[in-house]
C-alpha cells in the first residue's frame, strides 16, 4: 500500500504535537531587579584620587543577606590585595595540641586584622531570579555592592602592616636562637617545637625585612635557615637506632638487614648513631633447635623488643615472641628464624612510631 504525502504530513505533525508533553515540564525564570536600571557602577567603577571604589559581586546566592555577604567578602579580598597582606581566616597559626607563645599569637593575629574595618559600602544592587519547573522550585540572588576605601587608609594600613611584619621577624629570630639552643642542649623535640613556631611567623611575610646582630641578614634567609633545620629534624624525627644483641655477628647483620628493610617501605630509616635517631629499639635474640620437618630442621628464634621515643623520654612500646626458621641443617635454620624475627619486630614497631610521630606534630 502506497502512502500518500498527504499521510505522511499529517503524522509530522502528530509527531511535533506530542513533543512537549515527552520532554518534561516547562520551566519558567521569572526575574526582578532592586530597581528600574541597573547603576552605572556595575559597568564602570568609578575613579577618584581620593578613594579606592570597589565592587563585590556575588552570583546566585541562596538569599539576599549570603549575598550581601558574599560581595562583601569579595570586595574585602579587593581592598586585601591593594595592601598586600591576608585575610584572619586564612592565617592557620596553631594546631590542635601546638599553641603559639601569647606574644607569638597577638602579633600573627595583628598582621591579618584591621584594614576591613576602613571599607565602606556606598550602594547595593540586586537581582532576583526565580525558577520553577513542576514542583522544583529555586530562588536565587545575584547582588553588587559599590564600595570604598580610601588611600590614607591603604597607606596607614600598609605602614602598620610593615611594623607588624618587622615584629614577627624579629620574634621569629628569637624562636629561631633558642631551637639551635635546643640542639646543642640534646632537646630536639623542644627545637622542632621552636622552629615551627618560625616558621608560622615568616610564613605571612611578603617583603624582605631586614634583621640585625647575627649572620642571618634579612626574613628571607631567615625563612631559608628555618625550613633547611626543620628539613633536618622530621628526617631526624623518622630515624631508629636499632641495638641487637645476638649469638653471632653474621646473624645480627641479617636481622638488621630484614629489619631496615621492612621498616623502609614505611617511611622510617635507621640511624649510624643513637645521638642520630630519635627512636631506640634494643633487641634480644635468642636461638634453639626444634626438630625435623619434612627433611627440614626447624629452628626457633625467640626474641624480646622495646622501643623508646629518645626526644619524649618515655617507653612506646615493647613485647616478646617466637618465630621459626627452616633449613637443611641449624645454621639454615637459624639464619632464616632471624630473617623471620627481624621482620616481624619492625611490622610491629613500624605502625607505633608512625603514629607516635603523627601524634607530635597534629
Amino acid at each position: 500500500m502506497a502512502i500518500s504525502k498527504y499521510h505522511i504530513l499529517l503524522w509530522l505533525a502528530l509527531l511535533l504535537s506530542l513533543a512537549p508533553a515527552c520532554t518534561g515540564p516547562q520551566q519558567t525564570i521569572k526575574q526582578e531587579a532592586s530597581r528600574a536600571e541597573a547603576p552605572a557602577w556595575v559597568e564602570q567603577t568609578p575613579a577618584s584620587d581620593e578613594y579606592h571604589y570597589l565592587v563585590g559581586v556575588a552570583s546566585r546566592a541562596a538569599s539576599l543577606e549570603d549575598g550581601q555577604k558574599q560581595a562583601f567578602t569579595h570586595a574585602s579580598a579587593q581592598a586585601a590585595s591593594l595592601i598586600g597582606v591576608l585575610i584572619q581566616s586564612e592565617l592557620q597559626v596553631t594546631t590542635s595540641t601546638e599553641r603559639l607563645s601569647p606574644r607569638a599569637e597577638e602579633t600573627t593575629a595583628a598582621s591579618a586584622s584591621g584594614f576591613i574595618a576602613g571599607l565602606e559600602v556606598l550602594d547595593e544592587y540586586y537581582t532576583r531570579t526565580r525558577r520553577q519547573a513542576g514542583g522544583l522550585y529555586e530562588e536565587s540572588y545575584d547582588v553588587y555592592l559599590l564600595c570604598r576605601y580610601s588611600r590614607e587608609n591603604e597607606r596607614r594600613e600598609r605602614d602598620r602592616q610593615r611594623q607588624v611584619a618587622r615584629e614577627n621577624a624579629a620574634l621569629a629570630l628569637e624562636h629561631y636562637r633558642q631551637a639551635r639552643a635546643d640542639i646543642r642542649g640534646s632537646r630536639p623535640g623542644g627545637s622542632l617545637y621552636q622552629l615551627r613556631i618560625a616558621d608560622r611567623l615568616l610564613q605571612p611575610i611578603q617583603e624582605v625585612i631586614p634583621l640585625e646582630g647575627g649572620r642571618i641578614r634579612n626574613s628571607h634567609e631567615l625563612k631559608t635557615e628555618v625550613e633547611l633545620a626543620m628539613r633536618r629534624l622530621n628526617d631526624r624525627s623518622r630515624s631508629l637506632f636499632l641495638q641487637v644483641k645476638i649469638q653471632s655477628p653474621d646473624r645480627a647483620a641479617a636481622f638488621r638487614g630484614a629489619f631496615h628493610q621492612s621498616i623502609a617501605r614505611q617511611g622510617l630509616d635507621l640511624a649510624g648513631r643513637k645521638t642520630d635517631a630519635r627512636f631506640f629499639v634494643p633487641v634480644g635474640v635468642r636461638l634453639r633447635r626444634g626438630g625435623r620437618v619434612m627433611g627440614q630442621q626447624a629452628v626457633f628464634a625467640l626474641y624480646h623488643f622495646e622501643v623508646q621515643d629518645l626526644w619524649l623520654k618515655r617507653i612506646l612500646t615493647g613485647n616478646s615472641r617466637e618465630v621459626s626458621g627452616f633449613g637443611r641443617d641449624f645454621s639454615a635454620g637459624a639464619d632464616q628464624a632471624v630473617i623471620e624475627a627481624g621482620t616481624a619486630i619492625a611490622r610491629e614497631v613500624g605502625p607505633m612510631v608512625n603514629q607516635n610521630i603523627q601524634n607530635s606534630t597534629e
